[in-house]
């Protein structure tokens, strides 16, 4: 971190051409490979943990999930609604 150049008046934070910043990336587990889960449209209390408020399914960035169970849970909703297992809308918002 020594090639950063800060200028104080400006606040701005300008690397060399070669220089690289190295992320460390956290090695997140999603809640089924957490909990040793297999994702089931059976399973309605689960699922209801992936729907907002709204009755929508939540997306990646909020429900944690990679994007394998992702699929897995957004097609088990679905499979849920249609059975009548889910609600479509919430109806006590």
């Amino acid at each position: 971190m020594d090639n950063i150049k800060i200028n104080e008046s400006e606040k701005e934070f300008k690397l060399e051409k070669n220089d690289e910043i190295e992320v460390e990336k956290e090695n997140n587990l999603d809640f089924f490979v957490q909990n040793k889960l297999k994702v089931d449209y059976h399973d309605p209390d689960i699922l209801k943990k992936f729907l907002s408020t709204d009755g929508k399914i939540l997306p990646r960035r909020r429900s944690g999930l990679n994007a394998k169970n992702q699929r897995r849970v957004t097609k088990a909703i679905k499979r849920a609604r249609i059975l009548s297992m889910l609600m479509y809308k919430n109806l006590d918002a």
